[in-house]
């Protein structure tokens, strides 16, 4: 689901829960729609899953607008998926970084803490 908000404020596109290739596509396309802006916001709170070539189309776009003079910015992007890319480049549009020392793992469904 991609809700778009125009106007003088920033471009804010909401992810859906799994940012695949058609996901992708569909931000590419509302990126493409709302024309140069001067802020993008990415909110990736619902986000639960993602697909590598889908990571990368958007790393891509996002690179584009970033070289364009537009700042770009992944908001509420989940502790899980910061641990699935923690190497991946679009992690550098991320403005929301916390929790750098807690346990990724209390993040992953069926997480049960040892009992030792």
């Amino acid at each position: 689901m991609i809700a778009p908000t125009l106007g003088r404020e920033p471009l804010r596109l909401e992810v859906g829960g799994r940012l695949d290739l058609p996901e992708a596509l569909r931000i590419r396309e509302a990126l493409h729609a709302a024309g140069r802006g001067d802020r993008v916001e990415l909110d990736m709170a619902g986000t639960r899953a993602l697909d590598g070539d889908a990571a990368l189309l958007l790393e891509s776009d996002l690179a584009r607008l970033d070289r364009s003079g537009a700042r770009v910015a992944l908001q509420r992007v989940p502790r899980r998926l910061h641990v699935q890319l923690h190497v991946h480049p679009i992690l550098r549009f991320a403005r929301e970084v916390d929790d750098l020392f807690t346990d990724p793992d209390l993040d992953w469904p069926g997480f049960r803490p040892s009992q030792r």
